[in-house]
């Protein structure tokens, strides 16, 4: 009998669900400009390099499930220790109280979400918005390693906006949600073609992380194909702070972006008006099939 309790209570030990391996779930809710989110914690050594990325929900909710097998020996869930960031590799990313003093170490609450107030800098804060390029340009092509790219190709031809009065061409630079990298210095460039042949001229140097308005002077040559211009039956303005689009067709697919090229909103036309309540004193750009509009909310 004294052996078949043994052999019970180690049982016990032993395959009791709380030493057993599990999911940890960890639900955050970030501040509305965040472009992506990211975890470090005791559970990886704390080794930025290695924050593992938390999946979108929503333009302010992130989640992410981690299995404690893959934790270091050490680390339970009664022992875990993470922050959030909001670019990998580097520390200045790291989430910040409200009066901007760094938060320390949060300590896991099973069921409960936790709350970024800000961040210590926003990868995307000092992207540009749009590109200003010189007359008679009907593409422009970004690559670098903001997106990965040696070379342009079709995959990141940037938006048409409009062309203004002197001839000159402009188009939005939104650069991708789920831009990931170590390196902290970006590197890119402009083409107005889909090859090395129409890269820009002037200026010849790359564009770093600095800019939020850059004009390309000169390519080394055009590419003259014709690409879809935006058509003047689509109206894109605001009313307060509604952003109305009318005369887009059924089925239209219309996609709303904030000023850091994160998606908003997306609508699927149903032949009527659309109205997408915004937030004041905010810059947005619209994008339909047929057209393509920089608003701004007052």
């Amino acid at each position: 009998m004294k052996n078949l309790i043994i052999a019970f209570i180690t049982f016990l030990i032993f395959f009791s669900p709380d030493l057993m391996a599990r999911d940890v779930v960890f639900n955050v809710v970030v501040p509305s400009t965040t472009n992506q989110c990211l975890i470090v914690g005791n559970f990886i050594d704390w080794k930025i390099a290695d924050a593992k990325k938390c999946s979108k929900i929503d333009q302010t909710h992130y989640r992410i499930i981690l299995n404690d097998s893959t934790w270091n020996d050490s680390v339970t869930i009664l022992n875990l220790k993470y922050v959030y960031l909001s670019q990998p590799c580097d520390w200045m990313y790291v989430e910040r109280a409200i009066n901007g003093m760094y938060i320390g170490e949060r300590t896991y609450k099973e069921g409960v979400n936790d709350t970024v107030v800000k961040w210590s800098m926003g990868f995307y804060e000092n992207l540009p918005s749009r590109v200003m390029t010189p007359k008679g340009t009907k593409h422009c092509y970004l690559y670098g390693n903001v997106n990965g790219r040696n070379i342009p190709i079709g995959d990141y031809e940037l938006d048409l906006i409009s062309v203004n009065s002197d001839s000159t061409v402009v188009f939005s630079a939104f650069f991708a949600d789920n831009f990931v990298t170590c390196d902290r210095t970006l590197s890119y460039r402009f083409s107005s073609g889909p090859s090395l042949d129409y890269d820009q001229l002037i200026p010849s140097e790359n564009f770093y992380n600095v800019n939020m308005s850059i004009v390309i002077d000169a390519w080394k040559a055009i590419y003259t194909a014709d690409p879809q211009l935006p058509a003047c039956k689509v109206k894109i303005y605001n009313n307060a702070s509604d952003i109305i689009i009318e005369g887009t067709e059924i089925n239209d697919v219309v996609t709303v972006y904030n000023v850091t090229g994160l998606k908003v909103r997306t609508f699927k036309s149903v032949g009527e008006p659309i109205v997408f309540a915004a937030r004041e004193h905010e810059i947005y750009f619209v994008k339909t099939p047929d057209k393509s509009a920089k608003i701004l909310v007052k």
